[in-house]
This record gives structure tokens, C-alpha cells and sequence, in this order.
């Protein structure tokens, strides 16, 4: 049997995961949904969603199992572990919009924060880190505040944003800050719930974003990044879009920045771990903060009966 994992429940009155009948057919599902999507939109170039619609990565086989399996009971250790690790590499990328939290009390500078926040979130969604950074400067130089992006037009959006490709980012950027000075005091909204129901492009990932790095709210992100380090911890054998599979990564992410006090650090940070170290291919796990909680490698023996994990 197993050791169990710290920091990880393992009650086993609880409910079960069923089996997966092929990576391949999960696979395949995905695509199909998205090939409808787009077709039912009438844009078959319309770019996916800023969560997971790209994302098909192989769902794998596995045997039935206990959901308990995959739920942080002890998130303590792990925080202080994943900060202390983000401490080093956090400027490490050159990222401009990557600042320090800083509380004030101005909604001004609060506001300015959070459009720099959704401005490289829209950005990067599709798009790699050192393609994104001369777009953001080039962006943050002529339109300094969502007041200079409202006053704009389509062309001149365009202009700047030539060569990232899904035009229609660059668009729902302009239509988002126009709606931001007309109809919403020139603010960007301080809560998810606006953000994603008031925003054009906002979903649950960028919202979460925005809130907690810009508005230091503790409200968790799950981007394709997130989405593979916390199935890895966790050792969540399952299809990677399935509901169940996602509402357990959710609140896995969810643990990580409830009640803290950091929670745009440690958003950041996941997402940092899970694009430089816990890689699709050849994770390195021997520089992982998180490897002491890590059922995907605690169990390697016993996954390796299961599936790759690391597929």
C-alpha cells in the first residue's frame, strides 16, 4: 500500500473517480467541441478561450480511486515553500507587468494597477512571455491608462498589436476600456464576478488574475500552467477538461490563496513553477519547491501502474 502523502486527505468514505475509457477519445471530444464553438459563432479562425479551449493535452487511463486522493488538507508548508522559491526567480523573466504588491489605500493607483494586469493577461493568452514584453512596452507607452486606450481606434489598436495574431483580443481590449469610462465610473471593476459579466475577453483565469495580483483579493487562477503543476500535486489521473477534473483543480487553487496574505504572489507564482519547472515535457523536479507534496512524484511507483503523469 502507499504511504500517505502529507499534507494531502486520504479519508475513504468518500467519492470515486471512474475510469477513462481512452486519452484518445478525450482527446478527440475536446476538438469537437471546439470545432462547434467556432462554427456556431461563424469565426472558424476565433481563437479559444483564455482557459483551457487550447488545451488538449491526453487524458490518461486510469482504475478507480478515492477523490480524496486529491484534495490539499494542509496548504501552510506549501505557501511558504512556493514564496520562498518565487523570491529568487520572480524578476528573473523580465516581465514589466511583474511588480510587487504595494497596499494602498487610492482607488486611482489601485485602477492603474489592475489595467496593467489585464492588459499582459489579454496578451499573453496564446502567446509566449518573451514575445509579449516588447508588445507591452510598446502598448504601455502609448496607452499609459485605460483613458488613453478608450480615446483610441480600431486602427490604431490594430497597429500596435500586429504580428501577436487574434485581432480580436486587441478588439474586446478597446471595447472593454470604452465600456470601463462610459458606463463604469473609469474603473476597472474591483471584484471577479464584474470583471467576468462587465469585461469583454474577462473569464474566471484573467479575473482571478486581475483581483489578486492588482486588488490583493484571494481568489484563485487555473491557466493551463496551474491546470498541469496542480494534477501533477494532486496525482489527478482524469480528462484535463472534464467538470470533475476541473472543479477539483479549482479548489486546489483555491486552498493555495484562501485567507492569504499574499495571494497575488502565490498566483504568480504557480504560475511561474508550472511554465519554467513543472514543463510539459521534462519537468525538473529536483529544483520543484513543491516536490515534498507532490503525489505525482511520491507515487511514482505506484503511478507508473496507472499512466504517465507526466504525459
Amino acid at each position: 500500500m502507499a504511504k500517505k502523502r502529507k499534507g494531502v486527505s486520504s479519508d475513504e468514505d468518500d467519492d470515486w473517480f471512474e475510469p477513462v475509457k481512452s486519452a484518445r477519445t478525450a482527446k478527440k471530444r475536446v476538438a469537437v467541441k471546439i470545432k462547434r464553438k467556432r462554427a456556431a459563432s461563424g469565426d472558424e479562425s476565433a481563437e479559444p478561450d483564455d482557459e483551457y479551449e487550447a488545451q488538449t493535452s491526453d487524458a490518461v487511463q486510469t482504475r478507480r480511486h478515492p477523490i480524496s486522493m486529491h484534495t490539499l488538507s494542509e496548504v501552510k508548508p506549501l505557501r511558504a515553500a512556493l514564496l520562498g522559491w518565487y523570491a529568487g526567480v520572480h524578476a528573473s523573466r523580465g516581465m514589466p507587468w511583474r511588480k510587487p504588491y504595494e497596499h494602498t489605500s487610492n482607488p486611482e493607483e489601485r485602477s492603474q494597477r489592475a489595467y496593467e494586469v489585464w492588459i499582459s493577461e489579454i496578451m499573453l493568452q496564446q502567446t509566449q512571455v518573451a514575445t509579449v514584453i516588447p508588445y507591452y512596452n510598446k502598448w504601455m507607452a502609448k496607452f499609459p491608462t485605460i483613458r488613453d486606450l478608450a480615446a483610441s481606434d480600431i486602427e490604431t489598436v490594430n497597429s500596435l498589436w500586429k504580428g501577436l495574431g487574434y485581432y480580436s483580443r486587441a478588439a474586446r481590449l478597446l471595447s472593454g476600456a470604452q465600456k470601463v469610462i462610459q458606463q463604469l465610473g473609469g474603473r476597472l471593476p474591483d471584484n471577479a464576478k464584474d470583471l467576468e459579466s462587465k469585461i469583454p475577453g474577462i473569464g474566471r483565469y484573467s479575473a482571478g488574475a486581475i483581483c489578486s495580483i492588482a486588488y490583493n483579493q484571494c481568489v484563485p487562477v487555473l491557466d493551463g500552467n496551474v491546470h498541469r503543476l496542480l494534477s501533477r500535486v494532486l496525482a489527478l489521473y482524469a480528462p484535463p477538461k472534464a467538470k470533475q477534473t476541473l472543479d477539483i483543480l479549482w479548489a486546489g487553487a483555491s486552498a493555495f490563496v484562501d485567507r492569504a496574505e499574499r495571494p497575488g504572489d502565490l498566483n504568480q507564482a504557480l504560475i511561474e513553477l508550472g511554465s519554467t519547472v513543472c514543463k510539459v515535457r521534462d519537468p525538473d523536479c529536483d529544483a520543484c519547491p513543491l516536490r515534498p507534496w507532490c503525489a505525482g512524484h511520491h507515487y511514482e511507483s505506484y503511478t507508473k501502474q496507472l499512466g504517465d503523469i507526466y504525459r
